[in-house]
């Protein structure tokens, strides 16, 4: 085999094994299924305008679609509620970056991945978890993800219900504080 069919084949089974992540996902809760999908293109999207090499985008995109895939791991009366999360609620919710580390871990070529969705939740002014990362220490895939996974929240949850204009003009505010202002611009120029 040589080196592009080992190249390919490789790209395969990063694919397989992501979708079976997915339909992991889908059979726990189909909104949050629909909401990895929907960030995992806006990231293809968002990485097309900021000029991305391929593998980046490559990797970007397999981490948009896997960016919850934590998610398994909390108890389906949390992830299905539809009203507020008490405090202990939400602080099970945010052990989601490490559990999809976790899952993720044992397959050595999606180390790269798992590091990405383990940051996802890091802010740029480093408020954020599980690591109180800041600036450019979040990894700049995370940092892309969390642009993506935040608009797409406002845009799609019941719970949040923005329309694009309202999470765009959310984002804004947040760019500095929340968000790396390249990567928010980068949203800003697909949604003008």
């Amino acid at each position: 085999m040589n080196n592009h069919q080992l190249c390919t084949t490789l790209n395969e089974d990063m694919a397989n094994t992501a979708t079976a992540f997915l339909s992991c996902l889908y059979a726990k809760d189909v909104s949050t299924f629909n909401h990895s999908r929907n960030v995992a293109f806006l990231c293809a999207e968002m990485a097309g305008i900021l000029k991305l090499d391929n593998h980046t985008r490559d990797s970007i995109f397999i981490a948009g679609l896997l960016h919850d895939i934590g998610k398994i791991g909390i108890n389906d009366a949390i992830i299905r509620k539809k009203t507020g999360l008490t405090e202990n609620e939400y602080d099970a919710v945010k052990e989601h970056p490490q559990i999809g580390r976790q899952m993720l871990s044992s397959l050595p070529v999606f180390n790269e991945i798992g590091n990405f969705i383990a940051h996802h939740h890091e802010r740029y002014d480093g408020a954020g978890y599980p690591d109180g990362l800041s600036g450019e220490s979040i990894p700049f895939e995370s940092r892309l993800i969390a642009v993506a996974d935040s608009f797409d929240a406002m845009t799609t949850r019941v719970y949040a219900n923005k329309d694009k204009k309202s999470a765009i003009r959310e984002i804004r505010e947040c760019v500095g504080s929340q968000f790396d202002f390249e990567i928010a611009e980068s949203l800003f120029l697909l949604n003008k």
